[in-house]
């Protein structure tokens, strides 16, 4: 296939897309509230977080990512221990399978690396000399089956 052929082609691909859309696609822009759980006058307090999003897949890998909770309430009002005036959640996971599948997997990858480096040494006569051995070694094998 010849460049410029696939260049006029996706061009003209292009240009007929833009040509429709402008055609077909209305330009009115509808302005409306977002999605608020069928409530009306949704506040910022009451938005839908990534901690709530993602409070369902942590229930179901609990034992997997095994997290740590921390949860400590702050100040109290004076008058009734009910009512709580700062709290501090704290989360972490700790990643169990990172350490015991991952982490061997990459300090394998460097030491192959490291050994791999020490290969290149940038000498065109020592890239020569690997290419002859990988020929007598794939002849001496070819030989002798």
């Amino acid at each position: 296939m010849s460049p410029v052929v696939v260049a006029v082609a996706l061009a003209a691909a292009l240009a007929c897309t833009w040509i429709v859309m402008r055609l077909v696609a209305r330009r009115t822009v509808r302005i409306g509230d977002t999605w608020g759980c069928g409530r009306i006058g949704q506040t910022p307090r009451m938005e839908y977080t990534s901690t709530a999003f993602a409070e369902p897949l942590r229930r179901v890998f609990d034992q997997l990512y095994r997290p740590n909770e921390d949860m400590a309430v702050g100040v109290v009002h004076p008058e009734s221990p009910y009512y709580i005036q700062s709290v501090t959640y704290k989360t972490t996971i700790h990643p169990w399978f990172q350490r015991v599948l991952y982490d061997p997997l990459v300090r394998g990858i460097e030491r192959m690396a490291a050994w791999t480096r020490r290969l290149q040494s940038g000498s065109v006569n020592a890239y020569l000399g690997y290419i002859v051995f990988v020929l007598v070694v794939l002849l001496v094998w070819v030989i002798g089956f």
